[in-house]
């Protein structure tokens, strides 16, 4: 769950310098506009993808999917973080959200866990709606 997070904020403070290293003679006054299309790129691409993840979740086990998630994200954020230009980094950033919908699936996971246990089952959803 860290992950998700922390993929979803890290680009934040450094997005703009990003941009400006990235495209040659941008000034610091129109480097926030890339910085806002760096940071959501990853959020259109978590939105085109969240459901087909949920399914291949049901179809194909949630601890698959779960690790096939986390090896994408470790993929792509090295890609991200080594693309040599602009386009490149908006692509990887939108493949980084693209490959962020674990969310479901641990939801899901917290809430199969209990196992009729009330108790339990409390605590997994206050869980589950905190994150």
């Amino acid at each position: 769950m860290l992950t998700q997070s922390y993929i979803l904020i890290s680009v934040f403070p450094y997005s703009g310098y990003l941009a400006m290293h990235l495209i040659p003679g941008l000034n610091s006054d129109d480097a926030g506009n890339y910085a806002g299309l760096v940071s959501s790129s990853f959020m259109i691409g978590r939105t085109l993808s969240s459901f087909e993840w949920g399914r291949a979740s049901d179809k194909y086990g949630r601890k698959k999917v779960i690790q096939a998630l986390l090896l994408l994200l470790a993929a792509f954020s090295v890609l991200f973080g080594m693309a040599p230009t602009m386009r490149l980094a908006l692509f990887w950033r939108c493949m980084l959200g693209a490959s962020n919908g674990i969310m479901s699936s641990v939801k899901t996971v917290l809430s199969e866990y209990p196992r009729g246990d009330k108790k339990l089952e409390k605590k997994m959803m206050a869980l589950a709606f905190g994150m």
